[in-house]
């Protein structure tokens, strides 16, 4: 077996990032326009429209900062896979240690859509080993290789969870590039269509916000299509090729939503 080697955690989740935008971008937005608009039409503060909009803008910094040191902390969680044992450490230090020959069963837990772990059982412990990792497929080859598991439903197992850990690290990849684009163009497509919505529909404030917001899931709904096409077809390419590239064909998609949109803002106004 190969030397021991460090499989480092992900130090980003671009689905937190863009959840945390979509949650607090527009109740945020819905809050100081309202505050403001009620202080411009009446010249009084509304202390429960204040209240709210300065709570949400203050917890929204603190979620920042904490997401920004769980990132920090990600940088010194690692598994590390030696000859005879498998060490966990985390950002305090050792967080377990356990040997390939105690390991008794070799199972999964899961939240659904959401992470799963590889649990190494032993008869005095277990140990949960994350499948979003860096180096994940070569890290489930090592520790099935030490464990020696060798009946059939090990290794239909193990076929599984490589193909979890590719799918894991291709989304990675993918989405750290491609979510903050997705973030500044569903942005960009809130702002147009409250303007337009504003000006040329002269709507009210509230119909005005709820149309900016709506209009943010037609990009979403196009990128996710386009990604789950693309991985369908990168993961099922045995030999590694790609007949069209991720950005040629959001670009499609990105247009398609484009119309959509416009039908949709058509049939609304």
């Amino acid at each position: 077996m190969e030397p021991a080697r460090a499989y480092n955690y992900f130090n980003r989740s671009p689905e937190l990032e863009l959840m945390l935008f979509l949650f607090f971008t527009p109740v945020l937005v819905t809050l100081w326009v309202f505050s403001l608009y009620y202080f411009y039409f009446s010249g009084a503060i509304s202390l429960p429209l204040m209240k709210a909009a300065v709570y949400f803008t203050v917890f929204l910094i603190f979620s920042q900062i904490f997401y920004r040191n769980c990132r920090a902390n990600s940088q010194f969680k690692a598994v590390i896979v030696d000859k005879e044992k498998i060490v966990k450490k985390s950002a305090g230090g050792i967080a377990g240690i356990l040997n390939f020959a105690d390991v008794k069963e070799i199972c999964t837990l899961k939240i659904p859509y959401i992470k799963e772990w590889i649990v190494l059982k032993s008869s005095k412990s277990s140990m949960k080993l994350p499948l979003n990792v860096h180096g994940g497929r070569d890290m489930i080859e090592r520790i099935f290789s030490g464990v020696k598991a060798e009946t059939a439903a090990d290794s239909a197992l193990k076929e599984r969870l490589i193909s979890k850990a590719r799918r894991a690290a291709i989304l990675q990849n993918l989405r750290v590039k491609q979510i903050p684009v997705l973030i500044r163009v569903i942005g960009a497509a809130a702002i147009f269509n409250c303007g337009a919505a504003l000006i040329f529909w002269e709507s009210t404030v509230l119909i005005t916000l709820i149309w900016g917001c709506a209009s943010m899931l037609f990009p979403l709904c196009a990128y996710f299509l386009t990604e789950r096409i693309h991985l369908k077809n990168l993961l099922g390419d045995f030999e590694g090729t790609q007949k069209k590239e991720f950005a040629k064909n959001y670009l499609l998609a990105g247009f398609c939503a484009i119309m959509a949109n416009m039908i949709a803002a058509f049939f609304v106004n």
